[in-house]
């Protein structure tokens, strides 16, 4: 079965976004583009979270289902497909099965996967330490928020934090990295909160025309895009305060209408105005 279906199929994703919630689930999500090389009506994988609810976005009209496999889930797709079409899907996955609180602790856990990870910790979190034998994660932080990226996990992580309630960021981060069976030296890396200042990014006039046509959420995107240039697709998400779904069916709009253009580059989608939003 699934030899024949990679015979018909050229699939391309992104790495996993794991969206860590204050209250006990994660949104899982990552970018689908499914190229038909026969004609098609259904196409299934597998991810490695176990999941409790699905929703699915694409500019193509698509039913979905799952079935939880253990650890794993089985994702089917019915999407109609002739050869030589694509479609462009973002599926965001609901699991309440990856986070687990101990008193005033949760921990967080994420499968070995090749396809790269990002975690998105909630606001005000404080991570006390981490269990893996994987690699140490690239680290960000925006606005109270800690952003930590694998290329690859080739090993499950733990991730031990605190949600803080004062509203308060911390000072420092302080990290401990603790071996996992491997049994190798435990690291600990503390690291300063201090910001780099942005430089300034300078385009052209916009349309009037143009933003005359566009609802609120699209010139607020618009905006930010000609105020910062080209973008992370996960950036303008908080910058603009518009959940990830309704951003991406959004931008696939945009797109559409050459106010935006999207690339992949990796594991993440960047976003810049295309030349006919401006004069």
């Amino acid at each position: 079965m699934w030899t024949i279906l990679l015979l018909l199929l050229a699939v391309q994703t992104t790495g996993y976004t794991v969206d860590v919630s204050g209250t006990g689930y994660a949104v899982i999500s990552h970018e689908v583009i499914i190229t038909a090389e026969e004609d098609m009506d259904t196409y299934s994988y597998v991810i490695p979270f176990p999941i409790t609810h699905l929703e699915v976005y694409s500019d193509r009209t698509v039913q979905s289902e799952f079935t939880v496999l253990g650890t794993e889930t089985q994702i089917t797709l019915h999407i109609s497909l002739q050869k030589g079409e694509s479609a462009y899907v973002f599926p965001e996955y609901y699991s309440w099965d990856i986070i687990h609180k101990e008193g005033a602790e949760w921990w967080l856990y994420l499968p070995p996967n090749e396809a790269g990870v990002t975690v998105l910790m909630p606001e005000g979190a404080v991570i006390s330490y981490m269990v893996t034998d994987s690699p140490f994660p690239q680290i960000s932080e925006e606005e109270r928020k800690i952003t930590l990226f694998w290329d690859e996990l080739s090993d499950e992580v733990y991730i031990y934090y605190e949600v803080s309630l004062d509203g308060q960021p911390a000072a420092t981060w302080t990290w401990g990295v603790v071996p996992g069976l491997a049994g190798a030296a435990g690291v600990v890396l503390y690291m300063s909160r201090n910001l780099l200042k942005r430089k300034k990014y300078k385009a052209a006039p916009l349309n009037k025309a143009v933003l005359s046509i566009l609802n609120e959420r699209e010139i607020q995107v618009v905006e930010y895009l000609h105020e910062r240039g080209r973008s992370r697709q996960i950036k303008i998400s908080r910058a603009c305060s518009i959940p990830k779904t309704s951003l991406s069916k959004l931008l696939i709009r945009m797109e559409k209408r050459g106010i935006i253009k999207r690339e992949k580059d990796g594991n993440f989608t960047y976003c810049e105005l295309d030349v006919n939003a401006f004069e």
